[in-house]
């Protein structure tokens, strides 16, 4: 059984993305006065989407379908701002 196989290059323009997308939630989330609380979801919703990029690596190396691409270039703002919102909304933690 093969345990190396290389990836293919068609996540490498999505990935840049979200490294970019990764960059600004971060920035935003440093400079938000509220005493690094933005900045902790931010960093959650992160380590939750680069371990989702991470699993869809693995299953598909060689042939990225359309969606986990799409999911890679636009999964990261939608978990960041969703899982700001939800926690917004369940401890009423508002800026």
């Amino acid at each position: 059984m093969k345990l190396r196989t290389k990836v293919s290059s068609n996540y490498r323009p999505a990935i840049k993305q979200a490294l970019l997308w990764q960059a600004v939630f971060l920035m935003l989330g440093m400079f938000m006065m509220d005493m690094g609380w933005a900045l902790k979801m931010f960093l959650l919703a992160g380590l939750v989407f680069w371990l989702a990029v991470a699993l869809i690596c693995v299953r598909r190396p060689a042939l990225p379908q359309r969606y986990d691409l799409d999911f890679i270039k636009a999964g990261l703002p939608f978990l960041s701002l969703l899982l700001l919102v939800l926690n917004m909304i369940f401890y009423s933690q508002a800026f």
